[in-house]
């Protein structure tokens, strides 16, 4: 859990991100912030993506079928284990 204390000092220290996040107290738990990305941050993140998007798609874009095909079967492989953890895990916390 981080306290209200340590956000705000953090949140101090990067001033980069005025105008893209804001807080408020939390209703529930007074020594916590709620935060939440501004209209400006929501903005900043789709762009991003975008951009991202853009270059993954460039970068594939180079890639042979046979990579593709290679790079497809790993993705595949990586879902598949991804999927048995997270249902150990859950099955671990039941």
């Amino acid at each position: 859990m981080v306290e209200k204390v340590d956000v705000i000092r953090r949140l101090r220290m990067n001033q980069s991100i005025r105008g893209l996040v804001s807080r408020t107290e939390n209703p529930k738990n007074r020594r916590m912030l709620l935060l939440r990305a501004t209209d400006e941050g929501e903005e900043l993140v789709a762009r991003l993506r975008e951009r991202r998007r853009g270059y993954l798609s460039e970068v594939l874009e180079r890639m042979t079928i046979i990579e593709l095909s290679t790079l497809a079967q790993g993705l595949a492989s990586l879902a598949r284990a991804s999927e048995a953890q997270e249902k150990e895990v859950k099955d671990e916390h039941s």
